[in-house]
């Protein structure tokens, strides 16, 4: 082992002897252990891992079971308090802001127009039917 740095440093050079070769195979036969030992850890530490997530979701889910009908009764108990609290007339201005911000009544001129432009005589027809039907039911009595 004492040879190996020379070794390296001359690799090209140095002769390739039983002592070398012996050195290079304990040299990777430690690399191979001390890998074997940090993935050993590593599993180690992951099924550790694994193992407290488990139990960690198990913690929540026996938390959430538990708080559950007593947090619903807190919110519950909060959205009455504020329902009572809440008048929509202390809003009103807001609101008014809010609905006329952006809002010009040019952008729906033609559709008003549009709903509001009648011209009776592209009607004619149906008028004339509907005071035909109210004259059919219509009595006429006359006083002389």
């Amino acid at each position: 082992m004492e040879n190996l740095p020379y070794a390296l440093e001359n690799l090209n050079t140095a002769p390739i002897t039983e002592t070398f070769m012996n050195a290079l195979t304990a040299e990777r036969d430690a690399a191979r252990l001390e890998a074997r030992e940090i993935k050993a850890q590593f599993l180690k530490y992951q099924l550790a891992a694994e193992g407290d997530a488990k139990l960690l979701e198990n913690q929540r889910g026996a938390w959430l079971a538990i708080m559950a009908d007593p947090i619903k009764a807190i919110v519950k108990a909060e959205m009455a308090t504020y329902a009572e609290d809440f008048d929509i007339n202390n809003y009103a201005d807001e609101i008014k802001e809010i609905s006329s911000d952006g809002f010009d009544i040019g952008d729906y001129e033609d559709d008003i127009r549009d709903s509001v432009d009648f011209t009776l005589s592209d009607h004619t027809p149906e008028i004339e039917d509907i005071v035909r039907g109210i004259l059919r039911a219509v009595t006429v009595t006359l006083d002389v």
